[in-house]
């Protein structure tokens, strides 16, 4: 029997359609939009907090929430039992960047009541809840947690060849990346961000991206999460080059934005503002997904580091300079 797939995850979601399996997907996140056509499928969760509010606001309310014991995102528990997923995909990362897997195990633990209640009213058996189905909760704190996540979703699919040929692929063409740049001039350094007011540096797998793209990471490490930079901190490191991917947001989102860090101390005295060598940059789509497109995300950050080498194929839409 064909698996049936819901996926809570969007990098989750990209890894399925990667390996050939997007076909056996019923149900989806609200942040699932790529490829396109996932967009057809039923959405099962939506934000508490108010996504179009400022950054300020929004990292405000996030706290309130988790202070006060409650989830970030709602999920749909009816509309997930009556889909019947076999396979069901979501994260153990971050209660931020989507559903967590507590909130999940909540959601299937629900339809045993849903049983119990059931029989107790004497409902017909149609509304019995479906077999519980085998819950697959990534948790990537670095590439090599990234590629162990593909391998797993494939073993759960069944497809674990496919799996092993994605990673490999995927590994293969940083490595050709980090080759065409080896001989390049000294390594610029480059501090990523991931949120503007308050501050925060882009940690996790963030400084590995930046190696393959022939860049030296400051301000955080790999595999660590992400966390509040102090300001003081920012200039002391005084970048060759800052790269702003806002968790969740677009370049546009991000540029509406910008004047958070202009109005800080000392912004406009930063090497990098002054060479006009701040970038921002997709990071819905690309930084912040930790799925196939990674990859990408590197080759995006080689466009910014190395103009003159590598074609800036993404330019204008993946991410523009902040001061041309």
């Amino acid at each position: 029997m064909p698996p049936r797939i819901v996926s809570l995850l969007a990098s989750a979601t990209e890894t399925v359609y990667a390996l050939g399996m997007g076909q056996f997907l019923v149900g989806r996140s609200h942040e699932c939009d790529y490829p396109p056509e996932v967009s057809a499928l039923p959405i099962l969760t939506r934000p508490r907090i108010r996504v179009h509010a400022s950054s300020r606001e929004i990292d405000e309310e996030v706290r309130t929430l988790w202070q006060s014991g409650q989830p970030v995102y709602w999920i749909d528990e009816v509309l997930l039992r009556q889909l019947a997923p076999t396979v069901i995909l979501t994260q153990d990362h971050c209660e931020v960047c989507a559903v967590s897997l507590a909130d999940v195990e909540r959601a299937v633990s629900s339809w045993q009541l849903h049983v119990s209640a059931t029989a107790a009213g004497h409902q017909p058996d149609a509304d019995q809840a479906p077999d519980r189905p085998a819950i697959l909760a990534l948790k990537p704190h670095c590439l090599a947690d990234v590629w162990h996540g593909m391998l797993a979703i494939g073993q759960a699919l069944g497809v674990t060849e496919r799996a092993e040929h994605l990673v490999a692929r995927s590994q293969q063409r940083l490595e050709q990346l980090r080759e065409r740049l080896v001989l390049a001039c000294t390594p610029p350094t480059v501090l990523c961000l991931e949120w503007l007011d308050p501050v925060m540096n882009a940690g996790n797998w963030m400084p590995e991206l930046v190696y393959y793209a022939g860049g030296v990471s400051v301000l955080d490490t790999a595999g660590q999460p992400s966390h509040y930079l102090p300001w003081q901190a920012v200039l002391s490191a005084d970048p060759d080059v800052i790269v702003i991917a806002c968790c969740g947001w677009d370049v546009e989102r991000t540029r509406r934005e910008i004047e958070c860090l202009e109005r800080l101390r000392g912004w406009w005295h930063l090497r990098a503002v002054r060479c006009r060598r701040v970038f921002v940059a997709d990071g819905n789509q690309y930084f912040n997904r930790p799925g196939p497109r990674l990859v990408e995300s590197a080759y995006l950050l080689a466009e910014m580091l190395y103009p003159q080498q590598i074609a800036a194929v993404h330019r204008g839409t993946a991410w523009q300079p902040i001061y041309e």
